[in-house]
């Protein structure tokens, strides 16, 4: 009968695992409005990156690829409102809504445009 698992792999693959489970570096709570935002500003340069998550997921989503991101330019991801630290607030009514919030987001932080 084949061995199917190695138990000598086990450390590994616990390993491989809790590398993913790191929280974010450098995340910020900031003050914007009537709302508190989770959120992360790294790199320099121009323009800046914007890391939008969709309907659901956090700005974690994007931690394998935001300290690469940050090598080449400035680089911001933020919690939408009621997502991870980010207090919760009357749910947007429209995307204009949702982009309104991130333009406010950028401009408590001095992010100039232009933005990818």
């Amino acid at each position: 009968m084949k061995k199917v698992f190695s138990y000598s792999l086990l450390p590994l693959l616990i390993a491989l695992l809790l590398v993913n489970c790191a929280p974010l570096q450098n995340v910020a709570r900031q003050q914007v409005g009537n709302r508190t935002v989770e959120q992360v500003l790294i790199g320099e340069g121009a323009p800046t990156i914007v890391l939008e998550t969709g309907m659901g997921p956090t700005m974690d989503t994007w931690k394998p690829i935001l300290d690469s991101l940050a090598t080449i330019t400035k680089v911001y991801a933020y919690n939408r409102p009621g997502y991870g630290s980010s207090t919760m607030i009357d749910p947007p009514k429209s995307v204009v809504e949702v982009a309104h919030q991130l333009h406010e987001n950028l401009r408590s932080n001095n992010v100039p445009p232009p933005y990818l």
